[in-house]
Order: structure tokens, then sequence, then C-alpha cells
């Protein structure tokens, strides 16, 4: 029967793009989990190997950004927006680039050869934030459980802007953002990969800059942008290709009168210092000389400067990535009528799971009682440790997140993450097709369309804002509040009604095929007694 369930439930899905469980699935034992291990300890921010503000590796970088800067250094200058809260640097390229005086229009960069190739090895998230910071905080769910990441790079070439050049002229609709300017992009290709930690460390890896002795192929799952044979070809002839040219590091100039106050890392504890540096390989010089200082874009006489992003200091916890406080217009005048009216909500800083809660992670708690099986349920099923818990009901969630010390984030709060804040982001990553950027049923995804027949391994897609990882895609995901329509004005710390008979549920799932379900301002409202193939959680924690 309950096989016939799930080909009914798939079937209704598509014809209605919107699916309302009316019950629970038969409820699994409530015979308490093994106990937990002991909790890990709060990372402290280490010291940066780079600047993330001057020479930021873009490898843990949302993909989309990295097409934008190939995007506009095709137009002029490429301008960016950087900030920095303790050791949480992120980035996006705004919509404005210099045009340099005196040259035709287009591309002011010139290529010049630059091959190069390395491997970088993380052990923990501390070492991710120490080597690639730039959106660090997505790299959350690769740790764990002795796992490592690891990172094979290959370099081809830097465009880099011709010495004593100027820029004549700033367009674009988002100047007054830009904070710095690309001097040189590097491009070439890359490949991530997380396992065990002598498999991460000895696999032959994809570029075959790895150690893999013996090796013919690669026994890790990688995650690749880049044409391997291209990346080799175009390094051995020292000269560009078109499939290895994705931006790999950046060279940055930060842009007079724009600088953004950044807080300092915090100093790692007496523990963390007395640890043994890990061995790490050494990082290639960057080609060249840096270009000398630029004008700022300019701005009306009558315009002050925008005022310096505030910091605070932040401590989330190992796997968590701090959303810091802000205004947005939370809703959609594009959606469903229950995404209406528009209002604009403020929301305090938080901290928010990167990725949904895994099969390990629900292991651990001892006082969760045991979710549903069956087909599509990962509970129970070998080798789904890394996919997300489902087959929970709202209680479930909502213990879980209280055992380890968190809680589920409101309505409010999951939105403006999923959005990018004040960015007004349609999906997590921008306003691109879902194609193959979460983890879905719908046209153009890795597996085509229908063809999906349970969860991701959490993590498998690029970061959206904020570094996380699927808010769109993969599992709904509980929140806290009841489900009921949207204030008619501004509020602040939204938490929905006081009551009602379904709560919320947000981001859309694997079994669905509509790009209009995994939209940041998508809601959809479930029985709490609700238990689905398609349904878990991630948790949030107020520091």
């Amino acid at each position: 029967m309950r096989g016939l369930e799930v080909v009914s439930y798939r079937i209704w899905v598509r014809r209605t793009a919107a699916l309302l469980v009316g019950g629970a699935m038969a409820c699994g034992s409530s015979t308490p989990l093994p106990p937990p291990p002991p909790p890990p300890p709060i990372e402290q921010c280490p010291a940066f190997e780079r600047d993330p503000l001057r020479e930021p590796d873009l490898m843990a970088w949302d993909a989309t950004e990295r097409q934008k800067v190939q995007e506009k250094r095709s137009d002029g200058v490429v301008a960016l927006r950087m900030e920095q809260q303790g050791c949480m640097v992120t980035a996006r390229v705004v919509d404005c680039v210099g045009q340099v005086a005196g040259a035709a229009s287009g591309s002011p960069y010139q290529f010049k050869p630059y091959p190069r190739s390395d491997t970088l090895v993380a052990d923990s998230q501390r070492e991710a934030y120490a080597k690639l910071p730039l959106n660090a905080a997505s790299l959350g769910g690769e740790f764990g459980a002795g796992r490592s990441l690891r990172v094979d790079y290959r370099m081809v070439g830097a465009y880099v802007l011709p010495d004593g050049v100027t820029v004549g002229e700033w367009k674009g609709t988002d100047c007054e953002q830009a904070t710095h300017y690309a001097t040189r992009v590097i491009v070439g290709g890359f490949a991530r990969a997380s396992g065990q930690r002598d498999a991460v460390k000895g696999d032959v890896g994809v570029f075959g800059v790895g150690a893999g002795a013996g090796q013919r192929q690669s026994e890790l799952r990688w995650s690749t942008e880049g044409n391997p044979a291209d990346c080799e070809q175009a390094m051995s002839k020292k000269e560009e290709s078109a499939g290895c040219n994705v931006p790999l590091r950046l060279e940055l100039r930060a842009i007079p009168g724009r600088e953004v106050e950044t807080e300092a890392p915090a100093t790692p504890s007496a523990t963390a210092q007395a640890a043994p540096e890990q061995p790490t390989a050494p990082r290639p010089a960057a080609p060249d000389q840096p270009a000398p200082e630029q004008p700022a874009p300019p701005r009306p006489a009558a315009t002050a400067p925008p005022a310096p992003a505030q910091t605070t200091a932040t401590s989330c916890p190992g796997g968590m990535a701090w959303i810091g406080g802000g205004t947005f217009q939370m809703g959609s005048n594009n959606g469903d009528d229950d995404e209406k009216p528009v209002h604009t909500q403020e929301v305090s800083g938080f901290c928010l799971d990167v990725t949904e809660v895994t099969v390990r992670a629900y292991k651990a708690c001892s006082t969760c009682s045991a979710p549903s099986t069956g087909r599509s349920c990962n509970w129970g099923v070998s080798g789904r440790d890394q996919h997300p818990i489902n087959c929970v009901d709202w209680d479930q969630a909502q213990a879980y997140c209280a055992a380890v010390g968190k809680r589920l984030p409101t309505e409010a709060e999951w939105e403006y993450a999923a959005r990018g804040g004040s960015q007004q982001l349609t999906y997590p990553w921008g306003s691109a097709a879902p194609g193959r950027l979460a983890c879905w049923d719908g046209e153009g995804n890795d597996l085509g369309r229908g063809n999906r027949q349970g969860t991701c391994p959490v993590a498998s897609y690029p970061a959206g804002a904020f570094g996380l990882r699927d808010m769109a895609g993969n599992v709904w995901e509980w929140v806290a509040d009841w489900y009921g329509p949207y204030p008619q004005r501004a509020s602040k710390n939204y938490a929905g009604p006081s009551s009602g008979t379904g709560r919320v549920r947000r981001g859309g799932s694997w079994l669905f095929d509509s790009p209009s379900l995994l939209r940041g301002a998508s809601r959809n409202g479930l029985t709490p007694a609700g238990r689905g193939v398609s349904l878990g959680l991630r948790c949030a924690r107020t520091r």
C-alpha cells in the first residue's frame, strides 16, 4: 500500500504543484535512540591564510556569483561588495562596471598565462575558514566523524588590468554599493569532495594533482567546475580555454571612501593554539605586479558615501551560519495568495544551520523518537547518513532542535535567510531557473524531469545566500509558526498567528517539479502530525 501511496503522491503533485498531507504516515517506534557523542566544541575563528578582502579564493562561493564575474568582465571593470563579520566573509557582484578611459567598449582585461596546480585540504570547519574564508560557512556539512574536505584546482591564466589604466566612468544601477573592484581574475578549473580523512588525502582526484598512489580513478564523489582535459591542454599550450575558464581567485582593490568596517577574527582559544598545525601545500604567488590605484566610481556631489556595514561579534556553533539582522519585504505579489500582502519585516540576527539536519545528526539524539520508515524515508536505510532526516512531524522537529540547544526558525527568519536578507532574491542563489542548482524533480535537473527517487546528500548543490545549502529543494523544512494570513502592516520578528490547524513548511523538495515552489517567498501549511517523505528540518539559534 505504501508504494501505491508514493506513486499517487507524485502524480498529484505534478497535477496541482502543491501538496497537503492530511494525515500522519504510520509512526515509527518511540524507543529512545542511542546516547549521543559529546558535543563538539564551538570552533574559534582562525587567522586567514589569504586576506579575503584582497585575494579571495572562490571555490566555496556561489556558482552564480562566479558566473557574474565572467559576465561583467566582458563588459568592463568588475565591481563587488565585500563584507566581513568576524570570520564570516561574504561577497556579491554588483550591477556596475567601470569603463577604461580611452579604450574601446568591452573587456579591459588582458589574458596572461598562469599555469599552476594546487590541492587544499581542511580537516575541520576552522581550517575551512582559514583557507577558504569566502562563504566558508557553507562548508559546515563537509566535516564531522573523521571527515575532511579537499579541493583540487588548476589555474591556467589571469585576466589582468593593464598597468596605468584609469577608469573614466562607472555604469550601472548599483554602483553606490560597490566597495572593491577586480584588478585580476585568475581562472581555471576545480573539483571539490569530502569523505573520510584517509580516503580524501589519498585519492587520485580529478585534475591529477592528488596522491592516489596506484589508483586509476577517483573513489570519491567530486563536484567539478571546468573540464579537466581542457585544463590540461590549456596549461600545456598556455592559452585561453572556454572549458577551463572558471574564476578561482580574485585580486581586489578597495575603492577609496567605500571601505567596509570589519571585525577582526577572534583569537583562537588556548586549546586551538596548542593543536599541531596541519601541513598545507604551498600557495602559488599571484601573477605580475599589482595594478595602480584606480579612482572611485563617481557619485553625485550631494550624495554622501554609503554608511559602512555595521558588524557585531558573532559566535555560532560549528555547522551554523550567522544571519545578520535587517529589514526586508516579506512575501511576493507574483506568487500564491497566501504570500500577500507584501509587508516590511524586521529580523534580528540569528544563527541558522548551514545544512538540513542529517540522518547522522538525528541518530545522535538520545531523547528523540524514531521517524517513520518505508519507501523514500531515510531512517534506517544504509548509506543515508549524509541525507536529510525526513518523515518527521512538527513535534519531532521541535524536540530535536531543543535537544541540541537550538530551536526551529520562525517563518520570517527562514524567508529572510533564503532570500539573502535585503537582497530580495527570488531563489536562494538569485534569479536563475533552478535547473541543476537544487535537488528537485523539475525540468533541467541533473537526473531529468520525473526521475528523482529520493533525497540528495546535503550540500550536494551550490551554496545560496549567507552560504546556506539546500534552502530550496531536497526536503521541505518545518518552521516554528502556525500557518495563517500575513499581517497587514510592518512588524518586527514576526512569529505567526497565536494558534491554527497547520504549521508552516518552507523550501520545496525533491518530489516537486514546479520552480515556483522553490522560491524563497513560497509557503505552505501542513497538519503538525504530518510525516512525509519530502519533509525535514533545520534549526536556528539566538546567539
